[in-house]
């Protein structure tokens, strides 16, 4: 007999108040032979089918501790409420904004979406790889945080074929950021809005201001969008990239809602945050990434530096907020 362990939800009969899912769950392989499924496992997700139920998903149905195609559907359909892949798979990410790692993240007054290419996705990658939330916890351990990052997304025209998905397998072509905002993302982006893309854009300056204005038409309060990295690595694109930080930093004039965020700056001489191309982030820096779009955020200097002062005083490392052009 499997003893169900289920979430803390008033309406929902049997609900235990400490229900956490620390392991990644997925579906069975379509045609695979059936297998059983230990206590363990069928007590988290019984307490994962509970968590849908509860946000509206009644195809569920009732929980059972077995992972089927209904449970499969619902976490998918989650996932698109997020700007995320729609897997299937209950991934650390995952389970992560459904509230069963930690907090429930929309208890927070004030959210959060992180919207992405492949230079932010490292957050999630490196997460969900190793079954943690720490690149996610950077910004939501005080935020109701929604993270969206995808290979090879663009800011308006249709993206490239993304990656290969570590979980799953798959290849897609995620939405565009601007398409991505009008659609799953419409009315959920929150008071910020993040955005750290435009490496597969050759013009980012004709998609500046019809992104600021579906924002503002959302009630988005502030964007922050990162500047793009600057490496000879891809010297084809450097001229790309330099207009493009240029473009970003001409919008200022025109959004007083818009922050611009030195990235480029600020990382110049971080190459250990980075892989051989000098734009896509290894594990630390994804974490420095997350740590220093959180600094913004809360409106301090991102990091502070030791002088060679008396008494080792500390100095920013970085102005934040502005693009020198």
């Amino acid at each position: 007999m499997l003893i169900a362990v289920v979430v803390s939800v008033p309406d929902v009969p049997g609900v235990a108040a400490d229900c956490q899912v620390p392991v990644t769950l997925s579906p069975p392989i379509p045609g695979a032979p059936p297998t059983t499924v230990d206590s363990v496992t069928a007590d988290h997700v019984v307490c994962l089918e509970s968590r849908l139920i509860q946000l509206g998903y009644s195809a569920v149905g009732t929980p059972d501790g077995q992972f089927g195609p209904e449970t499969a559907a619902a976490v998918g359909q989650f996932q698109t409420s997020r700007g995320m892949y729609p897997s299937g798979v209950a991934t650390s990410l995952t389970l992560r904004q459904l509230g069963l790692r930690g907090a429930d993240p929309t208890l927070q007054s004030i959210r959060v979406t992180l919207v992405g290419d492949s230079t932010m996705a490292a957050m999630r990658w490196y997460d969900e790889a190793n079954n943690v939330t720490s690149r996610y916890d950077t910004v939501g351990n005080g935020y109701d945080t929604i993270l969206s990052a995808e290979s090879c997304r663009r800011l308006v025209l249709p993206s490239c074929v993304g990656r290969v998905d570590p979980v799953t397998g798959a290849r897609w072509i995620p939405q565009s950021v601007l398409p991505l905002m009008q659609s799953s993302l419409r009315g959920q982006l929150g008071q910020i809005l993040v955005i750290m893309a435009g490496y597969d854009d050759l013009d980012v300056a004709s998609t500046i201001d019809p992104i600021m204005t579906e924002a503002l038409a959302q009630g988005v309060e502030q964007v922050f969008w990162l500047d793009l990295r600057l490496t000879t690595t891809y010297p084809t694109y450097q001229r790309y990239y330099e207009a493009n930080n240029r473009a970003l930093g001409a919008a200022r004039a025109r959004h007083p809602q818009l922050t611009v965020l030195g990235w480029n700056d600020y990382s110049a001489a971080r190459t250990s945050w980075f892989e051989r191309d000098g734009i896509h982030l290894t594990g630390v820096g994804s974490l420095e990434l997350g740590r220093f779009i959180r600094a913004a955020i809360d409106g301090r200097p991102s990091l502070a530096c030791r002088t060679g002062q008396p008494n080792g005083q500390l100095c920013p490392a970085v102005r934040m907020g502005l693009y020198d052009a």
